[in-house]
């Protein structure tokens, strides 16, 4: 059985194998820029992590260091209420 926070990285990190390039699962703290992450792709997890977890980010939290990893906008996701 998984955690709930095991269940969210396993969430999040879906989504961006679905909005990155190349279809891989990034690591914890591969950084999501390098990897293809681009402003659009940005505007796409959004939308995902809204439609899908539920969770919408506070104004605060959209910024790029939001989306630097998988473990930094896990923590967003966390601290907005999902989670």
């Amino acid at each position: 059985m998984s955690s709930p926070a095991s269940s969210l990285i396993d969430a999040v990190r879906e989504i961006l194998v679905r909005t990155l390039p190349g279809g891989a699962a990034p690591a914890d703290d591969a950084p999501l820029r390098e990897l293809g992450l681009s402003s659009l792709r940005m505007v796409r997890v959004v939308v995902a992590l809204r439609e899908e977890l539920g969770c919408e980010l506070p104004d605060d939290l959209l910024r790029p260091e939001t989306f630097h990893s998988v473990r930094t906008l896990v923590s967003a996701v966390h601290s907005a209420g999902r989670g």
